[in-house]
């Protein structure tokens, strides 16, 4: 049992709409197209060379039971995103997002997204290929890194201590952190603001929450009243 799953579900019944981070049925649908593929003709075997492709391999089947051959079509940060989640949702029968989703569709409330799938592919595509590369191959230099940082980040979740969790996920984005930190919260918190006619429930993932530039502070220059779940 998740805590904080239970605890979002003893709310969503007060809401007529959940929107998670995407909407996972139209991502479903997009996990079978070539949205997250590489382009056409290229493979992460000649991106990286043969015999670095076989070491990763080795390296990512051993410590995560991810097989790179299987995914040798994909955008390296759409390898490093399922390497992560992999990690993060590690003894769940299902991913957080996923158990919330569908509690929602059982009490029969409109399901959406804060953000579309396109919004988050365009995202992906302003971090430059080589940058994926090298965010791939650093990790299975030291899988182990992000082991302990997964680890210490569902720590923090489950004490749900945001302020660590921004902080944590801060340091890892590096220099990809506006455009997938800051620039994102900004239009989340562009969504929930315009949707305020609606009794909604969201998730989001925690590392937009907190900080100068988090969801929540937007949320409160504008207005909005705000106070934690118990």
């Amino acid at each position: 049992m998740n805590p904080i799953v239970e605890k979002a579900k003893r709310v969503m019944p007060l809401c007529t709409h959940y929107y998670g981070e995407m909407d996972l049925d139209e991502s479903k649908s997009l996990l079978t197209s070539d949205k997250f593929m590489l382009e056409a003709g290229q493979t992460l075997v000649d991106l990286y060379s043969p015999k670095r492709f076989v070491r990763m391999q080795s390296i990512l089947l051993k410590v995560f039971n991810i097989d790179l051959n299987q995914l040798n079509h994909f955008l390296p940060f759409f390898v490093y995103s399922q390497i992560q989640s992999s990690v993060l949702h590690n003894g769940l029968a299902l991913p957080m997002d996923t158990l919330i989703w569908e509690h929602a569709r059982s009490l029969n409330m409109k399901l959406g997204g804060v953000e579309s799938v396109y919004d988050q592919l365009r995202t992906l595509k302003r971090i430059s290929l080589s940058y994926q590369l090298k965010m791939l191959s650093d990790l299975a230099k030291a899988p182990s890194k992000l082991k302990k940082q997964s680890i210490k980040m569902l720590g923090f979740y489950l004490d749900e201590n945001i302020l660590k969790i921004y902080k944590s996920g801060k340091k890892q984005l590096g220099k990809i952190r506006k455009p997938l930190l800051i620039e994102r919260n900004i239009q989340m918190a562009s969504f929930i603001l315009g949707n305020s006619s609606n009794s909604s429930f969201y998730t989001v993932g925690a590392a937009h929450l907190a900080g100068e530039k988090g969801i929540l502070k937007m949320l409160k220059k504008n207005d909005c009243q705000i106070s934690p779940i118990y």
